[in-house]
């Protein structure tokens, strides 16, 4: 058995008006034949990395064509793309016969004439292996999921993960399933299923986090080869920019179908609901302005004074689990919470939405607009400062397992720490986010007593 692998590979951002040259490939990897190192798999090297280590011991022979790959940038000029394609695809033909072709690419590179760049060397490289020959492919989820691509390729595996952490194992994917493939033990059979939507996806979130998971556990049952999520990478003009899923399994071209269908209809169904946190205009300009007045005031030895409430802090008979983030905390309430007082402003509910079996008290001093798609929820309008009496009632009236909440500090709405506490209610707080070391007053009245100190 005879393997060919190769790579091409850059992340095209193509509204940057700098092209992307050869020099920019020298300057990250190229490679010829033979040149990769042994200790680790470069940008999009995996595929031959992978397969280098495994084909003595599997009984195949690797041939090595060359690797070239750019760090993101912008267009890649098309006289330096063709240079490198043709180089890769001389080195196939010389290496023919072969069984089988690995191709590590990242999927969203874009060449000038070239919209497509992963589809033109798949579909060159099928001219010139025929039908029969194995075409394995790895991408990066941020790319364009083209159905040339599809249609020329027998094999396609995209990371799993976003940060991507899993580069290596989708690459022992890919190689598995050609290697099943070549031997006759599998018959491969592809549906995409087209989402139509821009968005981003980070798998460390808890929404992506467990539809990841509920694929991987789905792959290697009932003939499911691979299932693949195309996030898209929407920082380029092209036609098929959007997010795709790609189903792979065993000879049942109906059931690929179906089930792409299944889970490009929920991967819809998700859209808007898994941004990462982020700082608005307003939260984003005061974060600097804290950083940036504490550095001038030291550079100008001038004094500086932070007004702000005292934190809370947990004490005894306290049950409070503290998280840096929203989507921490939205974590957290998998672990069987049922009903749930959210009191952390009417613009930072998203992380929560997605947490269909969980009933929502949701208090806020105006209404959400829009109002996000909970499941479950009673809207609670109401401002403080709260009564520990009231509090404990609201609490016990619906039958609150679970507080979240930011630590704003101060007494007016500290009341339903108290009655938590009372109750053994758990609470899960967002601890401030990071400030200059400064001294601080809680009220006007320490700061004029500061003042006068000075």
């Amino acid at each position: 058995m005879r393997l060919f692998a190769a790579t091409i590979a850059t992340e095209t951002n193509t509204f940057s008006p700098l092209p992307t040259s050869l020099e920019a490939y020298k300057e990250c990897v190229f490679l010829r034949p033979g040149e990769h190192p042994d200790d680790t798999p470069l940008m999009c090297t995996a595929p031959l990395w992978v397969a280098r280590k495994r084909a003595k011991a599997e009984g195949f022979t690797l041939i090595e064509g060359s690797c070239f790959a750019a760090s993101p940038a912008g267009t890649t000029n098309r006289k330096d793309y063709e240079f490198m394609r043709d180089e890769i695809l001389d080195q196939l033909k010389a290496a023919m016969p072969v069984d089988g072709v690995l191709l590590g690419l990242h999927g969203a590179m874009v060449a000038h004439g070239y919209e497509d760049v992963e589809g033109d060397i798949i579909e060159r490289a099928r001219a010139i292996v025929g039908p029969k020959c194995v075409i394995g492919v790895e991408l990066d989820p941020h790319c364009h999921l083209t159905l040339r691509r599809v249609k020329f390729a027998d094999i396609i595996v995209l990371y799993k993960e976003f940060p991507h952490t899993d580069v290596v194992e989708r690459a022992e994917d890919v190689l598995n399933l050609v290697l099943r493939t070549i031997r006759g033990e599998i018959k491969p059979v592809t549906s995409v299923y087209d989402c139509r939507q821009i968005q981003s996806y980070p798998t460390t979130l808890p929404l992506m986090r467990a539809f990841v998971d509920r694929m991987i556990a789905m792959e290697g049952k009932n003939g499911i080869l691979s299932i693949s999520i195309g996030h898209c990478f929407p920082y380029a003009d092209v036609p098929e920019m959007t997010g795709r899923i790609l189903v792979i399994v065993d000879g049942d071209k109906k059931q690929a179908d179906k089930l792409a269908t299944e889970i490009g209809e929920e991967f819809v169904a998700m859209r808007g609901k898994t941004m990462p946190d982020y700082l608005d205009v307003d939260g984003g300009i005061s974060a600097a302005m804290a950083f940036n007045a504490a550095e001038a005031c030291a550079q100008e030895n001038t004094a500086l004074l932070r007004l702000e409430r005292e934190a809370w802090r947990a004490g005894p008979g306290d049950r409070w689990t503290e998280v840096d983030t929203l989507d921490e905390a939205a974590v957290n309430l998998r672990r069987g919470v049922k009903r749930v007082l959210i009191a952390v402003g009417r613009q930072e509910l998203a992380p929560f939405v997605s947490l269909d079996d969980i009933w929502f008290l949701i208090r806020s001093v105006e209404a959400p607009e829009p109002m996000p798609e909970f499941k479950k929820y009673e809207l609670l309008l109401s401002r403080g400062p709260f009564d520990v009496a009231d509090e404990r009632q609201l609490l016990r009236d619906k039958r609150i397992d679970t507080i979240v909440c930011k630590n704003s500090g101060g007494t007016a709405t500290q009341a339903k720490l108290i009655a938590a506490r009372e109750l053994g209610i758990q609470v899960i707080m967002k601890r401030r986010p990071p400030r200059p070391e400064l001294p601080t007053a809680s009220t006007i009245d320490d700061a004029l007593a500061w003042l006068k100190l000075r």
